[in-house]
């Protein structure tokens, strides 16, 4: 279907918003940036299952049918074929948990040559149910203390990007306002996600701007993350960086303080007092997954709610999230304290 898309009357030239059946949109991407299509007004989606590129082989068969193959479930650059061309399909997959053993899942597909053009500039958006169709609520941020908060969206990267250059001249409530404004307004958009999301969103990225760049962002030369972290680890008088391991596909860090780790035994294993240890998968540093341990301080207590203050943990960033990457990640905190 994407090698054969190229009747413009079957292309989209704006992106899905708020879909909530089984449906599939070929997007023309000569009018939709491929980083908008993440932002489809829905709710934040419970499960990233990550980007995935297969590397494919493609021919004509004596009928003038296409014939495609899968080489690589990797990404793998080959030499040029006379008979057949190889290209990498690339896959983005969220999903979302909406009843009772019934999931909702998001894919964004596209192909790309082996000099990284996208084939036909057109991109395909799947939507799909595990079961029936339902008609899901929107719901407010997981960060939200709130719950009855505004629906969190995902605002549109062009969006963002059309903020960034006002807030280069003028002040964050003026930027949001007029990028809200250009956007339509609020009452004419399709969805949220289609303009800032207010006077905070502005500040936070007239913060960004301030903070200064990475040396290969002004033009230097780029440093080896692994090999600063791994020094990190051999340099440091007081350990923070406790392990680093490396795979042939999945890198670990695991990262904690002396007194995290203190703590973390103290407040959860007594038999008597103890509270419970929360661990939460949902963040993401760039193309890293971050994983913190939270507990709770149960000498202290906060005055005005009552309760014992929430504290972070032990850290352990990494590429794959399955059972053996979370065990490990365990395992290394009971070897450190035992």
């Amino acid at each position: 279907m994407l090698f054969n898309a190229t009747n413009d009357d079957v292309k989209c030239r704006e992106p899905p918003k708020q879909v909530q059946m089984d449906a599939v949109f070929l997007i023309d991407l000569r009018f939709v940036p491929l980083d908008d299509l993440r932002a489809d007004g829905l709710p934040q989606y419970d499960s990233y299952g990550g980007k995935r590129t297969i590397t494919i082989e493609v021919a004509d068969d004596n009928q003038g049918e296409l014939k495609v193959e899968i080489i690589s479930s990797q990404r793998k650059d080959l030499e040029p074929n006379s008979k057949a061309k190889t290209y990498h399909l690339e896959r983005l997959y969220h999903s979302w948990n909406v009843g009772k053993e019934n999931k909702y899942h998001r894919r964004i597909m596209h192909v790309r040559e082996q000099n990284g053009a996208i084939v036909n500039d057109v991109a395909c958006v799947q939507y799909v149910y595990e079961k029936e169709e339902v008609q899901f609520a929107m719901k407010p941020h997981k960060g939200s203390k709130s719950g009855n908060s505004v629906p969190y969206t995902r605002t549109k990267p062009s969006v963002l990007r059309n903020l960034d250059k006002k807030l280069s001249s003028l002040g964050p409530k003026d930027a949001v306002s007029l990028a809200t404004q250009e956007s339509g307004g609020v009452m004419k958009v399709g969805c949220l996600s289609e303009i800032p999301r207010g006077p905070r969103q502005g500040y936070y990225r007239k913060q960004l701007q301030k903070v200064s760049l990475p040396s290969h962002v002004q033009g230097g030369e780029k440093q080896d993350e692994l090999f600063e972290v791994l020094l990190k680890l051999k340099t440091d008088k007081e350990p923070f960086v406790r392990k680093v391991s490396v795979e042939k596909e999945n890198t670990t860090i695991v990262i904690a303080s002396d007194d995290q780790l203190n703590d973390l035994m103290k407040f959860s294993t007594s038999e008597i007092d103890f509270c419970t240890v929360q661990i939460d998968p949902t963040f993401r540093l760039g193309p890293y997954e971050c994983t913190p341990i939270s507990y709770r301080n149960l000498m202290l207590k906060r005055k005005h709610w009552g309760n014992n203050p929430l504290r972070l943990g032990p850290v352990l960033i990494h590429y794959r999230k399955d059972h053996n990457t979370y065990s490990g990640f365990l395992q290394a905190l009971i070897d450190l304290n035992p």
